[in-house]
C-alpha cells in the first residue's frame, strides 16, 4: 500500500511538473509569434496551468521544509480554496475558449458568427446561475456549497462545449478550414480537456478511482497542452471558401 502510494505521489508530481514545462513552451510560443493579444482567454488559462507545478514542485516543499510544525489542517484549507479558484477561473476560461475557437470557425458566416456569440453568452450565464441555485437549494454551506457549485458549473459548461467541439469538427472543411491546421489541433486539446472533466465519472465506482482519476485528468491536460503546442507552431488558420450544400444547417441559418 505504502509502495503503490508513492508511486502516485511521483506520478501524479511528474504530470504535474510537465503540465508547468509544457504551459510554459505554449506561453513561449504565443510570445514569439505575438499572439498574446489574439489569444487572451489561452493565455490566461495557460498562466493558470503553470500554477499547480509551481506549488507542487517547488512552494509546498519549501514551505514545509521552512515550517515543519505549522499545522497541516491550515495548508490543506489554503490549497482546498486556492484549488477550487483556480478550477472555477479555468473552467469559465476555457468555455470562452471554446467559444472563441467555434467564432472563429465561422469567419465566413457573419450571421451565424454573431447568433453563436450571443448563444454562448447566455449559456454560460444561466449555467453558472442554475448550477449555483441548484447547490444552494441543496441547502449545503461553506466549503460544500463551494464544491458543489463549481463542479455543476464545469460538468454542465463542458457538456456544452463538447457540442461546439463536435459542430466545429463536423463543420470544419465545409467551413473552410483544413483538418491538420491549427483551429483543428486547437478544437483537438479542447477535447481531450472535455475528457479529463468527465474522467471521474468513469472511476467514480473503481477501488482506485481517485487515483486514476487524477492520473487520467493530469495525463489528458498535457496532451491538450500538446495539441496547443502544435496549433501554436502552425501558421495561423484562414478559411480557403465555404464548401457547404444550399441547404445544410449553417448556410440555412444565415
Amino acid at each position: 500500500m505504502g509502495v503503490a502510494s508513492s508511486n502516485f505521489s511521483v506520478t501524479s508530481n511528474a504530470l504535474l511538473i510537465a503540465q508547468g514545462l509544457l504551459g510554459l513552451m505554449a506561453i513561449l510560443l504565443l510570445v514569439k509569434k505575438h499572439a498574446i493579444g489574439r489569444y487572451k482567454s489561452l493565455t490566461a488559462i495557460l498562466i493558470l496551468l503553470l500554477i499547480p507545478g509551481a506549488v507542487c514542485g517547488v512552494v509546498m516543499p519549501a514551505v514545509t521544509h521552512l515550517y515543519p510544525s505549522y499545522p497541516r489542517s491550515v495548508f490543506y484549507a489554503y490549497y482546498f480554496y486556492s484549488y477550487w479558484s483556480l478550477t472555477a477561473a479555468q473552467t469559465i476560461l476555457m468555455f470562452i475558449f471554446c467559444c472563441g475557437i467555434m467564432v472563429r470557425s465561422l469567419l465566413l458566416l457573419p450571421g451565424l458568427q454573431r447568433d453563436s456569440i450571443r448563444a454562448c453568452i447566455w449559456a454560460g450565464s444561466l449555467i453558472c446561475v442554475y448550477s449555483a441555485a441548484t447547490a444552494a437549494y441543496a441547502h449545503l454551506v461553506s466549503a460544500r456549497l463551494l464544491v458543489a457549485t463549481i463542479s455543476l458549473i464545469q460538468m454542465q459548461l463542458a457538456a456544452v462545449s463538447l457540442c461546439v467541439i463536435l459542430f466545429v469538427f463536423v463543420y470544419m472543411r465545409r467551413l473552410g478550414f483544413e483538418r491538420h491546421s491549427s483551429l483543428a489541433w486547437f478544437n483537438l486539446g479542447l477535447l481531450f480537456s472535455v475528457l479529463g472533466i468527465y474522467a471521474p465519472l468513469i472511476w467514480s465506482h473503481s477501488p482506485n478511482g481517485y487515483v486514476w482519476c487524477v492520473i487520467v485528468q493530469n495525463l489528458a491536460i498535457c496532451i491538450q497542452l500538446g495539441c496547443w503546442i502544435v496549433a501554436l507552431a502552425l501558421p495561423e488558420a484562414v478559411p480557403q471558401g465555404l464548401r457547404l450544400s444550399s441547404d445544410s444547417f449553417p448556410l440555412v441559418w444565415e
